[in-house]
């Protein structure tokens, strides 16, 4: 059996291990990774799978083998491509890959997601199965399916930052060029 995960982290600032989990406005206050992740959570799942991977792509699974039954066909195909693979799979899957970069941080650094945070995570599945369910039976609203639809983004725009804040505070910034830029002094 596994250990306990622990309650807390202590490293660079003493920052707690579910500080992110338990105030998902907090992570998205210092950075803009939730506001950019809202048109393009691809980037943000992109970016955090290479360093949760450390930047070495050669390690690179699909879905990092969360559902090999389905993607086990795939594995000579990605064997020499695996930063094309990669980003196919952050934005033709986005969601698999914000999903499979959440548990693989719970793993590597021992964190797990608050009360409220499964909570969310239920109510926006519930939210897409009760729109889908009126949609079969004929009650299409496209206002309800927009509006469902911006409550799925909002959440992985959310879990994006919390995620980017969670690596920030294990791995230090991140290397990689800020997705708007940088001004120059």
């Amino acid at each position: 059996t596994s250990a306990p995960l622990p309650a807390k982290w202590s490293g660079p600032g003493e920052v707690p291990s579910t500080a992110s989990r338990k105030d998902s406005t907090a992570s998205t206050r210092s950075s803009i990774t939730c506001c950019c992740s809202m048109p393009f959570p691809c980037v943000a799942a992109h970016d955090h799978r290479l360093r949760l991977l450390d930047h070495d792509v050669s390690r690179y699974k699909c879905c990092n083998d969360r559902y090999s039954r389905c993607t086990s066909c795939l594995d000579d195909c990605t064997r020499g491509n695996e930063e094309c693979c990669l980003w196919l799979e952050a934005i033709c899957c986005h969601e698999c890959a914000i999903y499979t970069n959440r548990a693989m941080i719970q793993e590597r650094f021992g964190v797990r997601d608050s009360d409220c945070d499964q909570c969310l995570q239920g109510c926006v599945v519930f939210c897409q199965f009760l729109e889908c369910l009126l949609r079969c039976a004929g009650h299409e609203d496209p206002n309800l399916r927009q509006l469902v639809d911006l409550i799925v983004c909002a959440m992985y725009s959310c879990m994006n930052a919390q995620h980017e804040h969670e690596l920030n505070g294990r791995l230090g910034p991140s290397k990689a060029p800020p997705l708007l830029g940088e001004m120059a002094r």
